[in-house]
């Protein structure tokens, strides 16, 4: 059961575990953390370069990996 925060029984999603894998591998991504509840999945990123542009990037990598009817959010870890 997913706790709402991407884990299940105290070990990371799958899905969470695949989502920050593809984000990890983005050249200029030094940090990255996902959110998993019902109907939504959460993505914020530090790094290096334009944020805009990182941005897209982690987008475009998490492409395909949403299930119908999901909502994404992308954005940029605070300080």
């Amino acid at each position: 059961m997913d706790s709402g925060f991407g884990r299940a029984h105290g070990a990371l999603h799958p899905r969470v575990r695949k989502v920050l894998e593809r984000v990890y591998a983005i050249d200029g991504v030094a940090e990255a953390r996902a959110w998993l509840w019902p109907g939504h999945m959460a993505v914020a990123v530090n790094g290096v370069g334009a944020e805009a542009h990182l941005l897209r990037r982690v987008a475009a990598a998490c492409q395909g990996l949403e299930e119908p009817n999901e909502e994404w959010s992308f954005g940029i870890l605070g300080d």
